[in-house]
C-alpha cells in the first residue's frame, strides 16, 4: 500500500491504522492534525505578507499565495500558536471588586448586598463567574447574592484557559450518558450539589442541550417528568 505522508511517498505491507502510521513517522505521542485527499500548498508557495501599494510586506497577520487563492476554495492553515494573552483577570476583578464593597470598611462605594446583572455576553461571563467559584472571595465570603441572567441560555463564555476566545469553550473533559444517548462537556466536583446528583444546564445551542438525555416520561420516584430529571453515568474523557 503506497500513502504520501506531508508530500513524501511511504509503502507499506498492509493498510496501516492512522494511530501506526503517526508512530512510524515519528509523531506518536504528539497531538497532530491529520488530512486525507486533501491538496498540500507547498510552503514556497505562500508567505505571511500583505499587499503595500503594490509590493509584498511581511506582515504575520496576513497570508499571500503566489498565483492568487482560488475562487470557490477553502484553504486553511494549521500553526502551532504560541505567547497566549493572560485572560480571566476580569472575573478575579469583579469579585474582588465587589467584595471590597461589602466587605471593606475602607470601600470609596460600601454597600450591603450585591445583585448582578447580564444580557446575552454579558449573562455568559456571569455563568462562567459561578461555574469557576468565583462569587466567594479569598476568605470564603459570599460575593454577589444573587444574578439576573438574561438570554444567554445556560451557555457559559471561554474567558479563563490559554488562547481563550469569547464564546468558544475549550476541549471537553467528560461524558454523561443515559439510555437515549449522551452528551460530552466538562465536569465540575463541588459540595454545593449533594453527593450522586448530576446537573446539566439546558442550554439554547442545540449541540449542548440537555434535553437530548432526557424525555417527557414520569420519574416514579421524584414524580418530575423525566425531561427534567433522569439516571446517568459520567465517564471520564481519555486525554487528547
Amino acid at each position: 500500500m503506497k500513502i504520501a505522508l506531508n508530500g513524501e511517498p511511504r509503502e507499506f505491507e498492509h493498510a496501516p491504522s492512522v494511530a501506526e502510521l503517526l508512530d512510524r513517522a515519528g509523531f506518536g505521542g504528539r497531538r497532530v492534525a491529520v488530512e486525507v485527499n486533501r491538496e498540500i500548498v507547498p510552503r514556497e508557495r505562500w508567505r505571511f505578507a500583505r499587499l503595500d501599494n503594490g509590493r509584498l510586506a511581511d506582515d504575520r497577520t496576513h497570508i499571500s499565495l503566489t498565483g492568487g487563492f482560488e475562487r470557490g476554495k477553502i484553504y486553511e492553515l494549521v500553526y502551532r500558536a504560541r505567547d497566549p494573552v493572560v485572560v480571566g483577570i476580569g472575573l478575579a476583578a469583579v469579585r474582588d471588586v465587589i467584595s471590597s464593597a461589602r466587605y471593606d470598611a475602607r470601600s470609596e462605594f460600601p454597600v450591603t448586598a450585591a445583585i448582578a446583572a447580564g444580557i446575552s455576553q454579558s449573562g455568559r461571563f456571569l455563568r462562567h463567574f459561578l461555574y469557576q467559584g468565583f462569587n466567594t472571595d479569598e476568605a470564603g465570603r459570599k460575593v454577589f447574592d444573587g444574578m439576573l441572567v438574561h438570554t444567554a441560555g445556560a451557555g457559559r463564555g471561554s474567558f479563563n484557559h490559554r488562547f481563550a476566545q469569547p464564546s468558544r469553550d475549550a476541549d471537553p473533559s467528560s461524558y454523561a450518558r443515559e439510555d437515549r444517548g449522551g452528551r460530552t462537556g466538562y465536569a465540575h466536583v463541588t459540595e454545593a450539589v449533594r453527593a450522586g446528583a448530576i446537573f446539566v444546564p439546558f442550554v439554547k445551542l442545540a449541540d449542548s442541550a440537555a434535553n437530548f438525555l432526557t424525555n417527557s416520561a414520569c420519574d416514579p420516584v421524584s414524580k418530575i417528568p423525566e425531561y427534567k430529571v433522569c439516571a446517568v453515568r459520567v465517564e471520564r474523557l481519555p486525554a487528547a
